[in-house]
């Protein structure tokens, strides 16, 4: 839910001319409509539902994404609402690519079977984009900063995995060869 200071940091619908509201500005309430259809999606992904007897919540993303690669595409597809509306409220560059980042690490990891599912349930990622959004209206260059930290660190840890990964196939493909050649 969208704090009063961040609220106010979203700011208001128009900003007033002498001739009515700025050309290319959304109409009156339309930034509080995006807000609440970024959280009403976000909820329903994430966390509509209590788990019976535990604290834990789970949503639609947890429970679709234990059906093998559709699941995990159809909630990333519904990811894609979330960041769309925060696209709309005024996240730009770096914030918009973490959000993507944060959604397809989601899918991906979905695609574990079972440990993905689970994955679905702890990680939580269109919330995580709905406090992003929070945080961009609150300050938008410091999280702007951040997003891209996280990105590049996330792209440079692929990196190195994948460069980890190629050489481990190399050398236990050549100690292959090498014993039974």
């Amino acid at each position: 839910m969208l704090t009063r200071r961040a609220w106010e940091a979203v700011g208001p619908d128009t900003v007033p001319t002498a001739r009515g509201q700025v050309p290319g500005a959304p109409p009156p309430g339309q930034r509080a409509r995006w807000w609440a259809e970024a959280e009403r999606w976000s909820r329903r992904l994430d966390s509509a539902v209590r788990i019976p007897g535990t604290e834990r919540r789970v949503g639609l993303d947890g429970v679709v994404g234990f059906i093998p690669v559709v699941g995990d595409a159809a909630g990333l597809a519904l990811a894609a609402i979330v960041i769309t509306r925060g696209v709309l409220l005024g996240a730009r560059g770096w914030t918009v690519a973490r959000m993507v980042l944060v959604a397809g690490i989601d899918a991906i990891v979905g695609l574990i079977p079972l440990a993905g599912g689970v994955f679905d349930f702890v990680f939580k990622a269109n919330e995580r984009n709905l406090r992003t959004i929070e945080r961009h209206a609150l300050d938008r260059d410091r999280t702007e900063r951040e997003s891209r930290r996280v990105v590049l660190v996330t792209l440079a840890a692929t990196a190195v995995a994948a460069f980890a990964l190629v050489a481990l196939t190399v050398t236990a493909i050549a100690w292959l060869v090498q014993r039974y050649a």
